[in-house]
């Protein structure tokens, strides 16, 4: 018979890879994904040229400024070299679909069912100092069964996913793509668990458009990215490094290697209610590396097509409070991303 316990913290574990691994179409790609480790700050405290835009009365904005990405120049490759800088236009549309596929080698006797999101993206404003403004709506969110899931796994995962259609936000980058704050639209009645998975979610949006260097560059140029990442309350560190691969008419071509380590921590992951009190949960130990490429137009803010994967290595341990003796669940986890965009 299967514990219950064990359970919820698999079902904890399908959601937190979801959010974690949504990143993965910049520069993370791993069990758990990048999001930049934010700061939650009030509204006035925002400089006035990165002030998010007005929100309906009956949601509760959230802002946050996530913290600068460290970009080291390692080659600056060969050739003609120009400075890559993102350029939209205002009322420009994209349209993307991200699928996420998750498979778990070991620990886990079912298959993990693949989430596909649907979301548009619109770009509002444009400043003369190259500051992007754009809104951000969540169209369709969906669990597709995979061979070997059970339906039962499906009903009980979708209500977890599904509220997330409809919510919006917006985001304020400049021109290389980092991103200055990113307001997101919470509605009062939303479920805990949708509103944590759409606040990962979405302050994980940046990911997609890779940090730019500073430096003029050339095919064959190379540059890491490095972030100390706090993820549904994970602490990581995560090291990217991209390389220029073409450069056609402002439509780039990337390839880009991850790597992501967390030391041993207490965590508090979503969605498991079964949890006895003074029960602790904590990270034992945590490594990925993906690899993958992205294809996109420096006129566009997400890639017109990205597909990324990587293998995780999880351990985590649940001690109850009345018993020395612990569950530990061992999870060897592979991941693939695929994003498309239109047009």
């Amino acid at each position: 018979m299967k514990n219950p316990i064990q359970n919820s913290i698999k079902k904890a574990l399908f959601l937190s890879c979801s959010s974690l691994l949504f990143p993965l179409g910049q520069s993370a790609l791993t069990l758990p994904a990048i999001a930049q480790t934010p700061s939650i700050v009030q509204p006035s405290l925002l400089p006035e040229s990165v002030t998010p835009n007005t929100t309906p009365e009956n949601v509760t904005p959230s802002i946050v400024t996530p913290a600068i990405p460290r970009i080291e120049i390692l080659s600056t490759g060969t050739g003609e070299k120009t400075q890559l800088r993102f350029t939209p236009v205002v009322n420009s549309r994209q349209t993307s679909t991200l699928t996420l596929k998750l498979d778990a080698k070991e620990g886990m006797s079912i298959a993990l069912p693949t989430t596909k999101l649907t979301m548009e993206v619109v770009i509002t404003r444009v400043d003369a100092n190259g500051d992007i403004y754009f809104d951000f709506t969540y169209k369709n969110v969906d669990i597709l069964a995979e061979p070997g899931t059970p339906r039962e796994e499906i009903n009980a995962l979708r209500p977890s996913l599904t509220p997330l259609i409809g919510l919006n936000g917006s985001i304020v980058v400049n021109s290389r793509g980092q991103t200055k704050s990113t307001q997101i639209n919470i509605p009062p009645e939303l479920d805990p668990t949708a509103k944590e998975i759409f606040e990962q979610f979405s302050t994980s949006l940046d990911q997609f458009y890779a940090p730019l260097p500073e430096e003029a560059v050339g095919i064959g140029a190379r540059w890491r990215v490095s972030e100390d990442l706090n993820v549904n309350g994970i602490q990581l560190t995560q090291s990217a490094i991209y390389e220029l691969v073409s450069n056609q008419n402002n439509v780039l071509e990337l390839m880009v290697l991850v790597e992501q380590e967390a030391l041993p921590q207490a965590v508090t992951l979503p969605s498991i209610p079964d949890l006895p009190a003074g029960a602790t949960l904590e990270l034992r130990s945590l490594s990925s590396q993906g690899e993958g490429e992205m294809t996109f137009g420096l006129g566009q803010i997400l890639p017109r097509r990205s597909i990324l994967s990587s293998r995780s290595s999880v351990v985590l341990s649940f001690k109850p409070a009345e018993n020395e003796q612990g569950i530990s669940v061992n999870q060897d986890i592979a991941v693939e991303v695929i994003l498309n965009s239109q047009p």
